[in-house]
């Protein structure tokens, strides 16, 4: 507080430096995106996942050049008593390469986002699909 020149502050997205500094007159923000995943068995990834309450199914479509045991279409149906995911052959709610697939199931993005990505195609309920990937606020702080 009144000496200080210089802090650097490493925070989540929900941090609000207005509420902490209270007269932050020179604020400066800078956004580094930090850490890196890959999900390696997207089955797996897809039966962990926490769901909404209730029942319900989607149709993931991944496509995954470098990790071809991925690639293919995951049924996925859950209900209040647990989940099921399948390998499927019908028409995905949602097709996603394997980078925006970790996107949204980390919850990195919200779909209404991560739908605007060239390699990301939503053709069904987008509604039960944000409901299935809700955004998360996430914070890596480790910087290996």
């Amino acid at each position: 507080h009144g000496n200080l020149e210089k802090v650097t502050i490493t925070a989540g997205p929900d941090f609000e430096p207005e509420l902490l500094l209270l007269e932050p007159r020179r604020l400066e923000i800078k956004i580094r995106f930090l850490g890196m995943n890959r999900v390696i068995n997207v089955q797996k990834a897809l039966e962990r996942m926490a769901k909404p309450r209730g029942g319900g199914s989607a149709a993931i479509g991944i496509i995954d050049s470098a990790a071809l045991w991925n690639d293919g279409i995951w049924q996925v149906n859950w209900d209040d008593s647990g989940c099921e995911v399948v390998p499927a052959s019908r028409t995905p709610d949602i097709t996603l390469s394997a980078p925006a697939f970790v996107q949204i199931a980390t919850g990195y993005l919200p779909l209404e986002q991560l739908a605007r990505r060239q390699d990301v195609e939503v053709s069904g309920d987008a509604q039960a699909l944000a409901r299935l990937f809700p955004a998360k606020k996430i914070l890596v702080a480790d910087f290996f």
